[in-house]
């Protein structure tokens, strides 16, 4: 039968940002999120009582972009209404006495919602998922891609030497605290269900700790070093990074693509900027790993945002984990290939033909301002040695916490081994299990 209710759909979104000013809902601005509830409300998908409150329909999204950023993938999660398929039968985990069953219905779906689609927003496919399922956090990584015109580079190290320029790339590669490639932070969400004072406290050290940060660019190396705190939010892993050249309508381009967990604010920007710093020679070699990895603070500025675009998202099931829930038939690949071809590439490279100017000012003038003078680097070499011997005096420390722990181990065997205590809540009971009793010792319970 067919019941008109709502159900949670994942939409794969597809947009040019050009015109938007992000991709977050806000209901005083133009984004992408806006666009598409206008969209749904159109095809009947959203009640007008529901237009304006995000929570109302359970939205949520893979991540975020900002202003003039475009998307391949996206992904947003929430409540469409519907007249839903569904089928009387006992499910055996929820005890619920029908099933839906819309996968069939969810494939119309994109078709529907692109006939009232700008032309820079495409959906290229839905799929239904669990009432409670969470877009972001069943998002595992995500890859971007930024585009640079290879006049960006010429006369650099890349058009002598492209083993090297791919090695000072792969430095961005592994686990960093992205202080000096990100952008300014002055907000953070904090865990949900806690108190609104714990809230209002979390929130208060972030903000002071990302204050510090900011006063150290201002302070010598050595009170630098001496007051260096490292913030957990600027913590992010990069799978992969490398570069191949392109050609977008006729101009040579080289192609960033980049897979990591998550990124912060500017950190592909920043990074795309300090790699072609170190390509210039506006950066030493000596203390190429300093900006990625060090206490000390570098002004590295961010790179035009014409180039710069998300590619990939990957979702996983929340049932299970290894599996992809978007498996893209041939009809939503021709539908994505012929926006990444004919739309995005085009729009980003007309993009980037009027940033020309700002782009080639962006490299002659910004990027030598931020290179270090002699001061700067004799000061570098006097503390960096410092730093390291910190850094091999904290590890020579966890080593032999680590030799001591093994050696318990060793002495002790399984008896060691942490074994997590069984814990209920207050006035939560087994009432499945009955209660046993064992005599042990002297007779004790």
């Amino acid at each position: 039968e067919y019941v008109q209710t709502k159900r949670q759909v994942n939409l794969w979104l597809a947009y040019i940002g050009t015109d938007y000013l992000g991709s977050q809902y806000n209901d005083e601005l133009k984004t992408i999120e806006k666009e598409v509830e206008t969209a749904l409300f159109k095809c009947g998908r959203i009640k007008e009582t529901n237009i304006g409150s995000p929570k109302k329909v359970a939205l949520s999204r893979s991540s975020r972009t900002d202003k003039g950023v475009h998307s391949l993938q996206t992904m947003i999660s929430l409540k469409l209404e519907g007249k839903w398929a569904r089928a009387y039968e006992t499910d055996v985990h929820s005890g619920a006495r029908y099933r839906y069953y819309i996968a069939p219905q969810c494939r119309e779906l994109p078709a529907e919602i692109n006939k009232v689609l700008p032309p820079e927003i495409r959906v290229i496919k839905a799929v239904p998922v669990p009432r409670r399922f969470d877009t972001r956090a069943n998002t595992e990584s995500r890859e971007y891609i930024y585009l640079i015109p290879k006049f960006m580079l010429e006369g650099s190290l890349y058009d002598s030497d492209k083993e090297e320029s791919r090695r000072l790339l792969k430095l961005f590669e592994g686990n960093h605290n992205w202080h000096n490639l990100s952008g300014r932070i002055t907000s953070h969400q904090p865990v949900k269900g806690i108190s609104p004072l714990l809230k209002k406290e979390r929130s208060d050290r972030f903000k002071e700790e990302m204050k510090m940060q900011r006063s150290m660019v201002f302070k010598s190396r050595a009170e630098q070093l001496e007051g260096w705190k490292q913030v957990p939010m600027l913590s992010r892993c990069i799978y992969s990074i490398d570069f191949t050249e392109i050609e977008i309508d006729g101009v040579p381009t080289v192609r960033v693509h980049m897979h990591g967990a998550s990124f912060v604010l500017h950190q592909i920007r920043k990074m795309m900027a300090y790699w072609m710093m170190l390509l210039h020679g506006h950066f030493p070699s000596e203390f190429e790993t300093l900006p990625i990895h060090s206490p000390f603070k570098f002004n590295v500025p961010a790179a035009p945002s014409a180039g710069l675009c998300l590619y990939r998202s990957h979702p996983t099931s929340p049932n299970d984990p290894d599996k992809d829930i978007f498996g893209l038939q041939e009809e939503d690949s021709a539908r994505l290939e012929d926006f990444e071809l004919n739309h995005l590439y085009v729009e980003m490279m007309r993009l980037m033909r009027d940033e020309f100017d700002n782009m080639k000012y962006f490299v002659d003038e910004m990027l030598p301002k931020c290179a270090l003078n002699e001061e700067e680097k004799q000061e570098l070499r006097d503390i960096v040695p410092v730093w390291k011997k910190y850094q091999n005096a904290a590890k020579e420390v966890i080593e032999e916490k680590q030799k001591l722990r093994a050696a318990r181990r060793a002495l002790h065997g399984d008896d060691l081994k942490e074994k997590p205590a069984p814990h209920l809540q207050r006035h939560q009971y087994n009432l499945e299990i009955p209660k046993e009793y064992v005599l042990v010792g002297g007779g004790e319970e």
